[in-house]
């Protein structure tokens, strides 16, 4: 049995990263919008049966509460500074050791944050602008081992969507029509996020899962964390989607509450749909080129999961569609 270890920068992540040979480290890195939060209550709801199977979680009830406070520099922070950083990478390199000296062989960690957070996505008007970097950040703190991520992505137009609709439930205003707008004009999709990641994580393997194909199935992206090695007692789960996006006329009632116009959207069943037709059609293109070149190889940087898309090898016009968050299906356009 391994002993808990005293770690310091750089000496202690030495050590760490040979103490890692023993265990895997897999990411689950979101994105946002993609079902999270349901396979995070997933992972709470099967965490002793995952850690009798020496499979050990970190979730954001554990991530944001001090272990990686400091890792990445906040730029609302004005008081960061590099020893933060460096505190930070030593408070994982301590928790890493613990779970190796409780002879746990993985450790999940699921956390959407790690990448970015979706009132920086909106605030910078891009997708994960900084995500390489911030990737590169966290091999360091994990001794420079991470073995798989997985990360889901969706149809950039529901993704902005739900996204904007989920900063008015924050506090944060409604967009702007010229937010909107700046948002279908944006270049960087998910195939630049992933060819960040790849390049950050070098050594790493890489998973992508498209939102669209898992409908936040919390079974299926376990089991694409764990190559399938999932435990055979933690069953099957009939989790119910959590944290859907709000109805339109939630998010009114939200503006009302805040004594603001709720007229900035419109009074409609459903959700909120920002994007005209025409826009709509731009991402959902945008969206269909990332993953023609996913199923293509992705240049040797991901791998795509089984069944993702059609056999045609991308959404053309008769499949493209969205997501529909109140119904939980995928709702052709075509």
């Amino acid at each position: 049995m391994i002993g808990v270890l005293s770690l310091s920068w750089p000496v202690g992540a030495a050590l760490l990263q040979r103490l890692c040979g023993i265990m895997d480290i897999v990411l689950h890195l979101g994105a946002h919008r993609t079902g999270t939060t349901t396979f995070q209550t997933f992972l709470k709801d099967k965490a002793e049966g995952l850690n009798q199977a020496g499979i050990a979680v970190w979730r954001p009830a554990q991530t944001r509460k001090g272990m990686f406070d400091g890792l990445v520099p906040n730029p609302m922070n004005r008081a960061w500074r590099k020893n933060m950083q460096e505190r930070a990478e030593g408070r994982v390199q301590i928790q890493l050791s613990q779970q190796i000296a409780q002879g746990h062989h993985t450790l999940l960690v699921s956390d959407e944050n790690m990448m970015g957070s979706i009132i920086g996505n909106l605030r910078d008007g891009s997708l994960y602008p900084a995500a390489g970097e911030r990737m590169a950040r966290y091999l360091r703190a994990f001794g420079g081992q991470v073995d798989r991520v997985v990360l889901t992505i969706r149809s950039l137009d529901t993704f902005w969507a739900s996204s904007m609709s989920h900063a008015v439930t924050r506090g944060r205003p409604v967009a702007s029509q010229r937010k909107i707008d700046d948002l279908v004009k944006a270049r960087r999709g998910w195939r630049d996020v992933i060819m960040d990641v790849a390049c950050a994580l070098p050594d790493t393997t890489l998973t992508v899962m498209p939102f669209e194909s898992h409908l936040a199935d919390p079974d299926t992206v376990l089991k694409a964390a764990l190559l399938d090695n999932v435990p055979s007692d933690l069953g099957t789960t009939s989790q119910n989607w959590i944290n859907r996006s709000p109805k339109v006329r939630e998010l009114r009632k939200i503006l009302i509450d805040r004594e603001q116009d709720p007229d900035q959207l419109p009074d409609v069943e459903g959700v909120w749909q920002p994007f005209n037709p025409s826009q709509k059609t731009a991402l959902q293109e945008a969206y269909s080129d990332d993953l023609f070149w996913l199923a293509q190889g992705a240049d040797g940087l991901a791998t795509l999961t089984e069944n993702a898309i059609p056999a045609s090898g991308h959404f053309g016009a008769d499949v493209r569609g969205h997501i529909d968050d109140e119904k939980g299906r995928l709702e052709s356009t075509g």
